[in-house]
C-alpha cells in the first residue's frame, strides 16, 4: 500500500511545510515588533530632543538679554529710585548707548489670552531717562515678546529673598543686591496637546516642562 506523506512533512522537491512557514511568520512577527518598539523609542527621544533645543534656546536668549542689560543698570543709593519691580515686572536704567544713552527698560510677564500660559515682555522707553522712572509697568505689545508659553515665571530680589517687594528698594533707601528671573517653559508641541479635548492637562505639563534661572548681581553703588 502507498503511503500518502502528511502535509507537515517535507516535500521531496525542497519546498517548505506548513509548520515551517508558520514558524517563519512567527518569527518574522516578533522582529518587526522589536524593531518597531525600538524606532518608536528612538523617534519620541529625537523629539524630545528638538523640543528641548526649543526650550533651551528660547529660554537662554532671553535669560542671556536680561543678564546683561540688568548687570549695567545704573543704580544710586538716594532717591529717586532708578530700579523698581513687583511680583510680575522689574523697571530699571541702563545704558544702551543710543540718545539719550540711558533707557528705561522694563521686563514684564502677564498671562496669554489664547492658552493662559505666560508671556515675557521686554519693552524698552525710547525716549530714555527723565529723572525718574515709573511706579508701575508700561503697557504691553506683542512685538516686545521676548519668550513665551511659560507655565510660570518670577522675579526675585534680595530685599526680602523671596518675591519682589511692592517698591523695589527698601524703604527708599537700600537696592536689593541681586535680581533673580525664573520661568517654567514648555514647548510647543506640548502646548498644541493642551488643546485636545479631554487631555489630562496635568501630565502633559509634568512631561514638557524645563525650568530655567538666573541670578544677576546689581552693580556696587
Amino acid at each position: 500500500m502507498k503511503r500518502e506523506s502528511s502535509p507537515l512533512s517535507h516535500s521531496k522537491n525542497g519546498g517548505f511545510t506548513l509548520l515551517e512557514l508558520l514558524a517563519a511568520v512567527a518569527i518574522l512577527a516578533i522582529l518587526s515588533a522589536l524593531l518597531f518598539g525600538a524606532f518608536d523609542q528612538a523617534s519620541k527621544a529625537w523629539l524630545r530632543a528638538e523640543n528641548n533645543v526649543e526650550t533651551s534656546q528660547q529660554a537662554r536668549t532671553a535669560l542671556q538679554i536680561f543678564s546683561r542689560e540688568i548687570s549695567q543698570a545704573i543704580l544710586f543709593t538716594n532717591p529717586p529710585p532708578m530700579l523698581r519691580g513687583g511680583p510680575n515686572w522689574v523697571t530699571f536704567v541702563a545704558p544702551l548707548g543710543s540718545s539719550p544713552p540711558d533707557a528705561v527698560i522694563t521686563y514684564q510677564f502677564q498671562p496669554s489670552p489664547i492658552n493662559g500660559l505666560y508671556v515675557l515682555y521686554r519693552s524698552v522707553n525710547t525716549n530714555g531717562f527723565t529723572g525718574s522712572i515709573p511706579s508701575s509697568p508700561p503697557g504691553v505689545q506683542d512685538d516686545c515678546i521676548i519668550a513665551e508659553n511659560l507655565l510660570e515665571v518670577s522675579f526675585s530680589n534680595t530685599v526680602n529673598g523671596v518675591a519682589w517687594a511692592p517698591r523695589a528698594y527698601a524703604g527708599g533707601a537700600a537696592y536689593p543686591r541681586a535680581v533673580s528671573l525664573t520661568m517654567k517653559v514648555i514647548d510647543s508641541r506640548t502646548v498644541s496637546k493642551l488643546n485636545v479635548p479631554g487631555a489630562d492637562r496635568a501630565m502633559i505639563l509634568n512631561a514638557g516642562v524645563q525650568a530655567y534661572s538666573v541670578k544677576v548681581y546689581l552693580p556696587s553703588r
